[in-house]
């Protein structure tokens, strides 16, 4: 999973998307970027709205006269796909590094690297074999009950954008 899309999970979870500025219009992606009217840094996240294809959040990489190049946050891949044009709300965020580290954290356990961990217990010998916790319906623990305390400080009520 990439970072933004686990971002955007997290942003879902607490119902909070930063959000700092929006800008309405029409706009296009092509190989990654997008021409955009506010000025917005290097390394500040923003969330689409809008667009067929490309609704998220993306990392701006790099910035050209109003021109940005759009990053997953994780690798050096191109995370959008081409779209001539779409009426949309851009939306500049203001991620806190907290929330930030947590959702790299929440991404780790996700793929299973991170700690604190889902699994309870695990043996090599003979047939490899493991075992995860159960919350109290008896389903397997997953990221939101480990994380839930730590998600807790984010929560909003409700929604300030829809993605």
């Amino acid at each position: 999973m990439k970072l933004n899309d686990m971002l955007l999970i997290a942003m879902r979870e607490t119902r909070n998307y930063f959000t700092q500025t929006s800008e309405e219009g029409e706009y296009g992606i092509s190989d990654g970027t997008i021409a955009l009217q506010n000025g917005y840094l290097v390394n500040q996240w923003i969330a689409i709205t809008g667009s067929l294809l490309n609704n998220g959040v993306y990392r701006i990489e790099s910035s050209v006269d109003g021109v940005y190049t759009l990053s997953n946050g994780s690798d050096g891949e191109t995370p959008t796909e081409n779209e001539e044009a779409f009426e949309g709300v851009i939306y500049g965020l203001a991620v806190p590094r907290d929330f930030m580290k947590l959702c790299e954290e929440i991404k780790a356990f996700d793929e299973g690297a991170g700690k604190p961990t889902a699994y309870t217990s695990e043996s090599v010998i003979g047939l490899h074999s493991w075992s995860r916790g159960q919350n109290a319906k008896g389903a397997p623990i997953g990221w939101r009950e480990v994380f839930a305390s730590r998600l807790a400080p984010f929560q909003r009520m409700f929604a300030q954008i829809s993605i």
